[in-house]
């Protein structure tokens, strides 16, 4: 178990409101925040001046990892309305339904691209398998001598397995 702390970081004189969670101190991710310009809150540090927000504890839990913070952590972003933009936990129902659409939407533009691009595909496809072939030729074609005396190459390895040279040195 570990102690994860929900705070939020409020703006001196309006409502501005941002929630967020840590395991490490709350100085030190006041300080994180400050020098990150990738967070929500880090437009309204320029606008506003980080000198006009302060970090307040709203809440210590003791959590077995992340992702129970998270859902601690967003259960203070609904209830605080702040300005967080991106949802910090959603249960995997919420997330399946999110994402379904999504993924159906791209199986059939793949669907359609495919079918609508085939032979230049084919193409594609025939031109890296033979270019591969030509960088690689060393390698496909080497000799492997197994510890059974037979020799194969890596494309012929699942079948000199197989062979009874083989299976016969390996059943004594």
């Amino acid at each position: 178990m570990q102690i994860g702390r929900v705070y939020k970081i409020i703006h001196n004189q309006s409502n501005i409101c941002y929630v967020g969670s840590t395991f490490d101190k709350l100085r030190n991710r006041f300080g994180k925040h400050k020098r990150n310009n990738d967070t929500c809150i880090s437009k309204y540090f320029k606008e506003y001046g980080v000198e006009n927000f302060k970090i307040i504890l709203i809440k210590e839990y003791e959590v077995y990892d992340k992702k129970h913070l998270l859902a601690y952590e967003q259960l203070w972003i609904n209830k605080l309305k702040s300005i967080n933009i991106m949802q910090t936990f959603k249960p995997l129902k919420k997330q399946f339904e999110a994402n379904r659409q999504k993924n159906l939407d791209r199986t059939e533009y793949l669907k359609n691209y495919f079918q609508n691009n085939k032979e230049k595909n084919k193409e594609k496809i025939k031109e890296y398998r033979d270019n591969y072939r030509e960088i690689n030729k060393e390698k496909i074609n080497k000799k492997i001598i197994c510890e059974c005396g037979g020799k194969y190459t890596l494309r012929h390895k699942s079948t000199h397995l197989k062979t009874k040279k083989h299976l016969n040195f390996n059943s004594l």
